[in-house]
């Protein structure tokens, strides 16, 4: 299971922005599930 802090270190890898790897990694729902919700939009 990952953790919130692997969420966020595997985002900033991809270049995604402080403040948005932040809040998705700390989403709690799955990739797949957070990727059709408004906070990846």
């Amino acid at each position: 299971m990952k953790t919130n802090k692997k969420r966020y270190k595997s985002l900033k890898k991809l270049g995604i922005a402080k403040g948005k790897a932040w809040e998705w990694a700390n989403s709690g729902k799955s990739y797949i599930k957070a990727a059709h919700t408004f906070i990846m939009h």
